[in-house]
């Protein structure tokens, strides 16, 4: 039997067994290449009692895996832990590690993970998360980890916030970037600590946006970029 299939077994047995009908012990794997065999074996295990109510099953695999859930367990659970690599499941993000580099969210491949287009914010939906694990190997700081389970409650299929910090603001033109927390950690600890900024202005540069590091470098009397001034266009009536 293959892994794969172990694996759907056992997330099975996982939810009948929160159903609380003690029929976990009921699915078995029928090996035969004889159809008839088969049709006698699926119709004979059939129990009326797990389903308590007829429930219509529409939508994709997900929400078909949900709604027989919910139709099997009823009140008896609201959050299902299954077997580590089941495609269903939460991450849990440690803040105290995470500083919204933002590489997990795209290398999601189900969106699960979105960012906020208005500030630093990672944003996840439970019920799009296959547990596939790119997040949790992506991230640097090692501040993801994968948490198998069916979550049965509504809040599974809405967004939630799983860390969020305030953008710092460009000391130049006042735009937000950048997270506020990571800013004024390199501040700290290049402030009198490395030769190249001993210089108030040269540790200005970090507090800057993009466009306006740029353009204080490119002003700076000691810029490379300058050229000196531009030469006077010569003709031939300079020869004569």
């Amino acid at each position: 039997m293959s892994s794969s299939l172990n694996l759907q077994i056992e997330i099975c047995k996982n939810i009948l067994k929160a159903s609380g009908t003690k029929n976990e012990d009921r699915l078995k794997l029928i090996e035969t290449m004889d159809p008839d065999f088969f049709e006698k074996k699926i119709y004979g295990q059939i129990s009326k009692e797990l389903i308590r109510e007829p429930i219509l099953l529409v939508g994709n695999k997900r929400e078909i895996t949900r709604t027989a859930t919910k139709a099997l367990v009823g009140e008896n659970e609201e959050v299902i832990k299954l077997p580590d690599t089941s495609p269903y499941g939460e991450i849990i993000v440690d803040t105290n590690k995470c500083t919204l580099c933002l590489a997990c969210i795209s290398l999601c491949p189900t969106n699960a993970l979105e960012d906020n287009a208005d500030k630093p914010e990672l944003n996840f939906t439970e019920n799009a998360c296959i547990q596939c694990g790119i997040c949790e190997n992506t991230c640097p700081e090692t501040a993801i980890k994968l948490n198998p389970q069916i979550n049965l409650n509504n809040e599974a299929l809405s967004q939630k916030t799983l860390h969020s910090e305030e953008p710092f603001e460009c000391i130049s033109c006042n735009r937000p970037f950048g997270v506020k927390s990571t800013i004024n950690r390199i501040v700290s600890k290049l402030e009198n600590n490395h030769w190249m900024y001993q210089d108030s202005k040269k540790l200005d540069l970090v507090k800057m946006c993009d466009d306006c590091r740029v353009n204080a470098q490119y002003h700076d009397e000691n810029s490379p970029f300058k050229y000196g001034e531009k030469p006077k266009i010569r003709t031939t009536d300079d020869y004569q």
